[in-house]
């Protein structure tokens, strides 16, 4: 009896050491991955752009050999970003897209809103104005994280990307649907008492007065101006 509990015990030991040891293991993995994703954003604000691309790529690889997705979707979106500093959109859009790739496996419809939301955004941002091939992409993928946000029950994101569609069709010419998706964004910001609707205002001003419509352009310009 007494060697069979000093087995037991020396097993119940054992299997603690190893709970430990992988305890131990995984904190120290997730403090270097952690420094690693802060020192390629800590680059990426100061404008070393290769430093930041080195370094991001460094805790991608390291994720992968341990099928764990900590902060590599935050690395993805930081690579999407530097490369479109680099103006190099091909290689920015295929970390991007690969991302959104992953995430469908594994994230949450969160992240997937989150990341069509910041891709459609960067793209119209930093690509050139006269790129029409760019719509066909932003488009989309602000259609797609809208109705995700919907699907969430995120207001102030629905209304967030029902703006930056507005921004997008206001750069096609197209200015009654910009001035659609505006008001539905205004009518909801309005709903959740967003404090800050300036920028709502203002493109509202500019969408009317390029049609035409003086009155409510100055009107909507006064509005903005209530809400500096």
């Amino acid at each position: 009896m007494l060697k069979k509990n000093l087995l037991t015990t020396l097993f119940i030991c054992t299997l603690n050491c190893y709970a430990n040891n992988s305890y131990k293991l995984f904190f120290t993995d997730t403090i270097v991955l952690h420094k690693l994703y802060n020192k390629g954003n800590v680059y990426l604000q100061s404008n070393k752009i290769d430093s930041a691309i080195i370094t991001l790529k460094k805790l991608i690889e390291l994720e992968k050999k341990e099928h764990i997705h900590y902060f590599s979707f935050g690395a993805y979106r930081l690579l999407g970003k530097c490369y479109f500093e680099k103006n190099d959109i091909a290689v920015s859009k295929q970390y991007l897209d690969t991302l959104i790739k992953e995430q469908r496996l594994v994230g949450t419809k969160e992240d997937i809103a989150e990341s069509l939301f910041i891709y459609a955004l960067d793209l119209f941002n930093y690509e050139p104005a006269g790129a029409i091939s760019k719509y066909a992409i932003v488009i989309p993928k602000y259609e797609e994280a809208l109705q995700l946000y919907k699907e969430l029950g995120n207001k102030e994101k629905e209304a967030d990307i029902l703006k930056s569609l507005a921004d997008v069709y206001l750069n096609q010419g197209k200015l009654i649907l910009a001035e659609k998706y505006l008001k539905k964004a205004l009518s909801i910001y309005k709903a959740n008492n967003k404090p800050d609707l300036f920028y709502t205002y203002d493109l509202l001003s500019v969408v009317n007065r390029l049609q035409g419509n003086l009155d409510e352009s100055l009107s909507y310009a006064l509005a903005a101006l209530d809400n500096i």
